[in-house]
Formats: structure tokens, C-alpha cells, sequence
């Protein structure tokens, strides 16, 4: 395994959590690196790749779902304040697990305790753009029985976003939580990452009993 030097995003998220953590994130990355190409493929859940466009906003995506079926937000003009961990400035792809429900085993975790383990959630522009792409596939919609946390966004007002599918009223609803707020339907989707792509120093970290 090749060893990069760190930048910048690594050095935060290597900040942000214990050595216990880090350790086993290693562990995992190591042994999925060390399997073959088949086996790989076997143990990744079906990924979902989201084509996000330049110029794209929560607004912008907002009101784009509202094109296609009902959709309600608190307030719809304070989608124009919602900051994201990842803006549209360019064209990006990024990839989550395609499921109709949220992250099953992120149940019960707040967006503060997500950033303390170096989790990194959607944001609210991309699970509208999942909501738009799944929709047209399928004419169906996500999240029926949980709810979305968006915890790679944030709202003006220090809120997190949150989406679901209301069965009830049949419409798309864009909520906010507080941060610190958990609850078993309450999920965030991860981000995939491939192995390839990530870069850790190893220098002071004991992977296995094995110092490197």
C-alpha cells in the first residue's frame, strides 16, 4: 500500500478522530485492498453515482423536484443559506449506496456525533439530486419510512437538513434537526469511497500489532 503525503481535508479528518477509530478504519481499507478483484466487487453494496452540475443549488435541485410531484420545506426561501461540505463551482461525481432507505447502521447518530467519528454525510443538494434521478427512473421515491439526515450541509441557523418522502400528505419534505439530535429513523448516507483514493500517513499508527 502506498503511502502519500497528507493534505489538508486528510489532516482534519485524522484530527477529528481517536487513535481507536483510525486504527480500525486502516484495518479495513488494508484487508479490502488485499482481496482479489472479484471479491471486491462482492463485498461493495450496489453504489449509487450521482452526476452533480455546475451552478446547482438546494434551491435550485428544490424546485426542480417540485416540477415532477409535491414537495414542502420550513421555509423555501432559506435554501438560499444552506452551506454544504461539497458546492457545485464545478461538475463532481460522488457515490452512495443505492438504497431506498437511509444508512442503516447510522441510525442514532447526530450530526455531531458523525463528525466526531470522520463520517462523511450527504449534503442537501445531493440527496435532492438522488431524489430527482431515483424518481425519474422509477417513478417511486426514497426514504418512506426513515428520514435523511443531511449532515454535510448546514442551515443558517446552525440546523441540519433533513429529507424524507411523507406517505400521508404524498410529498417530499425538507425538515431540520439541531445538531446534536439522534433518533432510530433518523439516518445519514455515507459517502463511498474507493480504496484507491485514499492517502494516510502510517508513520505512528500500529495496524494489526504491526508498527509501520
Amino acid at each position: 500500500m502506498s503511502i502519500n503525503p497528507l493534505d489538508q481535508k486528510t489532516i482534519q479528518l485524522l484530527d477529528s478522530m481517536n487513535l481507536a477509530d483510525l486504527r480500525r478504519k486502516v484495518n479495513e481499507i488494508v484487508k479490502f485492498c488485499n482481496k482479489s478483484a472479484k471479491e471486491q466487487e462482492k463485498s461493495l453494496p450496489n453504489i449509487r453515482t450521482l452526476k452533480m452540475r455546475k451552478g446547482s443549488t438546494p434551491l435550485s435541485i428544490y424546485k426542480e423536484c417540485k416540477k415532477l410531484f409535491d414537495c414542502w420545506c420550513w421555509y423555501e426561501d432559506e435554501l438560499k443559506n444552506v452551506k454544504s461540505d461539497r458546492t457545485c463551482d464545478k461538475d463532481y461525481e460522488i457515490e452512495f449506496k443505492d438504497c431506498v432507505e437511509a444508512d442503516e447502521d447510522l441510525e442514532n447518530l447526530s450530526a455531531d456525533d458523525l463528525k466526531e467519528k470522520g463520517i462523511i454525510g450527504i449534503t442537501l443538494e445531493e440527496r435532492l439530486q438522488m431524489e430527482l434521478d431515483y424518481f425519474k427512473e422509477t417513478g417511486e421515491h426514497l426514504d418512506i419510512d426513515n428520514v435523511t439526515l443531511c449532515s454535510g450541509s448546514r442551515c443558517a441557523g446552525g440546523h441540519i437538513p433533513s429529507v424524507d418522502w411523507h406517505s400521508g400528505h404524498d410529498e417530499l419534505r425538507v425538515g431540520r434537526y439541531f445538531p446534536d439530535h439522534a433518533d432510530v429513523y433518523l439516518r445519514s448516507r455515507q459517502q463511498i469511497n474507493p480504496c484507491n483514493s485514499v492517502t494516510l500517513s502510517l508513520s505512528t499508527i500500529e495496524i494489526d500489532g504491526v508498527s509501520k
